[in-house]
């Protein structure tokens, strides 16, 4: 076989195997689902990448899923992975929309027969924080993840988090079986995790004082948004995940849409004339991030597997980052931790005044 497809196939493979161990000790451990939503839209791009690559190449039969399942996926991974790169007016509407629409929701399901007024005490917006870290948020899954039609509200979102961390699994494990018969019983062996939730509902329409920002919603809960899925792999993906190579491939697309989405959100608001009380200090640190970690040849080998022909002496991926950056692969790692780790306590400093 081609040693291009054969370096493909180890890594589909490992990364398959991550992600379903990663979901079942989720699953069996059950963990609250705002836990572990923040890092399946980057879960659903690698089992979608896998299996086009893998059907590309004639590896596999493509009945291995049902279209509707891939449709699932699509759309978790469409709208979760890229954050708020690119952010714009629209995005800010979308956004704002949301706002508002979910606050009357939430007002007319407390008084049905009142007029909508603006009331402290009517909440719209939800967090779920690992110990004062915010690891979740309602937009987020709601809106930006499953993208709900603004206004609308589903009871149970839990119910929809955990039908689609069941289908990775499901899906993760076939291929896996596809590409290996000689899986066993160990490679799903799972460990116990505790993690203490700590639940708040906010009202993000009439009073945020919890916040800095406090003159444009939009913008704070965009800044939430990637505070939670920076927080969600640093408190949650960490403490599960085993693979060191699969860490990076989350962690760097994790940083890289990361630092984009903040770059962006800042340009959008000196462009609009909002004023979101960030100092040059952070708004400096956020340049020299873009400057140093957004390399595009590097997301291309996190985020598919059909590597760019070239002298590889072993593996193409780790190969590749150590070529960029000049330094053994366990160094780039370390590094590219401090980064992420470094930029979400800057947000939290920057977002939260007072305590959650």
């Amino acid at each position: 076989m081609d040693k291009k497809i054969e370096n493909a196939i180890f890594h589909i493979k490992r990364d398959y195997e991550a992600i379903l161990k990663y979901m079942m000790t989720c699953l069996n451990n059950k963990l609250d689902y705002s836990s572990y939503m923040g890092v399946m839209p980057f879960f659903c791009m690698y089992v979608l990448e896998g299996y086009n690559y893998l059907q590309k190449n004639h590896l596999i039969n493509a009945d291995c899923i049902e279209q509707q399942d891939l449709n699932k996926l699509e759309v978790c991974r469409s709208k979760g992975v890229k954050l708020h790169s690119g952010f714009k007016q629209k995005s800010f509407n979308s956004i704002n929309d949301f706002n508002r629409d979910e606050y009357i929701k939430f007002y007319k399901a407390a008084f049905p027969k009142s007029k909508t007024r603006l009331l402290p005490f009517v909440d719209n917006y939800f967090i779920c924080c690992v110990d004062e870290f915010p690891i979740g948020n309602y937009h987020l899954y709601s809106k930006k993840v499953f993208d709900m039609e603004v206004g609308s509200y589903i009871p149970d979102v839990s119910k929809r988090v955990y039908d689609l961390a069941y289908l990775l699994a499901n899906f993760s494990s076939r291929i896996v079986m596809a590409i290996d018969q000689r899986f066993g019983k160990d490679m799903i062996d799972t460990h116990t995790v505790k993690m203490d939730f700590k639940y708040i509902d906010l009202n993000m329409a009439y009073d945020y004082s919890n916040f800095r920002i406090k003159c444009a919603p939009p913008i704070l809960m965009a800044f939430l948004d990637v505070l939670c899925v920076l927080n969600s792999y640093q408190k949650v993906f960490t403490v599960i995940n085993e693979d060191s190579i699969f860490d990076v491939k989350v962690k760097y697309t994790i940083l890289f849409h990361a630092i984009l989405s903040a770059k962006d959100i800042v340009e959008y608001c000196e462009r609009s004339k909002i004023d979101i009380q960030m100092d040059e200090v952070l708004k400096n640190h956020i340049k020299y991030l873009d400057k140093t970690y957004v390399k595009n040849e590097l997301r291309k080998f996190c985020m598919h597997y059909d590597f760019p022909e070239t002298t590889w002496q072993n593996d193409s991926f780790t190969e590749m980052f150590e070529k960029v950056f000049g330094k053994p692969f366990k160094e780039i790692s370390h590094e590219l931790s401090f980064a992420l780790e470094n930029l979400a306590e800057r947000l939290q400093e920057y977002l939260i005044v007072n305590k959650l």
